[in-house]
């Protein structure tokens, strides 16, 4: 664990003055229908970003990009794409959305939501802790949590990771 905070503490550094600005943000679209996977993978945390308090808004881009809508249960959504899975709350509360990639790590995950947002000119002012694993505090609430994918997460994995996007309701 302690060999994980050390990068994750330095990815922290390098993020720029806090604007939260959704607008900033590129088109999730455009970038759920690319053909790499860095590509896919920044547009569902954008769409997750969008889809932990407006379901309605991330389901609207991943239809928009043709991603594959996979089996629902109490009250979630998923969406499928080569190498990735979304999962979002949309009933009866939001305020919970997921990426997931067989394709990385934990580290790597988090190396390149951070990238996005401190293109979007976001900065993350503390580390918060979710279920006991280190996350990222984004403001109004909202949190982000790397850890490793499935339904009992680790707070890292080297492959297998997710990005747990997380609102106060």
């Amino acid at each position: 664990m302690r060999k994980r905070m050390v990068p994750f503490l330095l990815v922290l550094t390098a993020l720029p003055a806090f604007g939260q600005d959704l607008a900033a943000l590129p088109d999730a679209v455009a970038l759920l229908k690319g053909k790499a996977l860095a590509d896919r993978l920044d547009g569902a945390i954008i769409a997750c970003l969008y889809g932990t308090t407006d379901p309605a808004k991330a389901e609207a881009a991943y239809e928009l990009a043709e991603w594959v809508r996979a089996d629902e249960f109490e009250g979630t959504v998923r969406y499928v794409s080569k190498d990735i899975v979304t999962m979002f709350w949309d009933a009866p509360e939001t305020g919970f959305c997921m990426v997931e990639t067989g394709a990385m790590g934990t580290d790597a995950l988090l190396a390149r939501a951070t990238t996005l947002l401190d293109g979007a000119g976001w900065v993350v002012p503390r580390l918060a802790t979710v279920e006991g694993c280190p996350a990222l505090d984004l403001g109004n609430g909202m949190t982000l949590a790397p850890t490793s994918a499935g339904q009992d997460p680790l707070c890292s994995a080297d492959e297998n990771a997710a990005l747990r996007f997380q609102a106060k309701n």
